[in-house]
């Protein structure tokens, strides 16, 4: 924003809901844009919020003073760079790796507990001891992919007592002390 300018506009071209808190910066403004058809003709803004492959009418949006392109998501390998034209672009990276990773582990507790099905059917008689009933302690985890969901699965695993193995395209550089990191899928399988 330049010392002329009294307001930032965000032009929401996600598709996805902003942060209630965005809504509340003072001196901006979050115009909501659809993916696909027209742009406004009297559309004006600073910034882009848009999805990881961009949108059909990002081109447009571009037009209207954009600087700043902003992607929800991580992955932007299928991003139209070349409609950027030197206008920066930045990432979510990290900030789905509390809630996914979550939901990674406990998807791998269910499993491992046996749930829904131990509630579905009928409870073990003795929960300790029946055989559909395991444990995450002393099992391996293999995360393909170390950035922050990996990494966050990886701290949640290591809570447990888990082996952790860690594949990254380059570089072997471990989070944490106790995780071993290599750079061949095919060294785990």
């Amino acid at each position: 924003m330049t010392d002329t300018q009294t307001e930032t506009v965000i032009i929401n071209n996600s598709g996805h809901q902003l942060p209630t808190t965005v809504f509340q910066w003072p001196g901006v403004r979050v115009v909501e844009v659809a993916a696909e058809g027209d742009v406004p003709f009297d559309l004006v803004g600073d910034v882009v919020v848009t999805t990881t492959e961009g949108s059909k009418n990002l081109a447009e949006i571009l037009a209207c003073g954009i600087d700043w392109v902003h992607t929800i998501g991580t992955g932007v390998d299928n991003f139209p760079f070349g409609i950027l034209n030197g206008r920066t672009l930045t990432c979510s990276r990290g900030a789905s790796g509390l809630p996914i990773g979550e939901w990674v582990f406990a998807q791998m507790l269910s499993f491992a507990k046996a749930m829904p099905q131990v509630f579905v059917s009928d409870a073990p008689e003795i929960w300790g001891i029946d055989k559909r009933i395991g444990s995450l302690r002393g099992a391996t985890v293999v995360i393909v992919g170390v950035g922050g969901i990996g990494t966050e699965v990886a701290r949640l695993s290591l809570a447990f007592d888990m082996t952790v193995i860690g594949v990254r395209r380059q570089g072997n550089a471990s989070p944490f002390a106790e995780m071993t990191v290599v750079n061949d899928l095919s060294e785990v399988i």
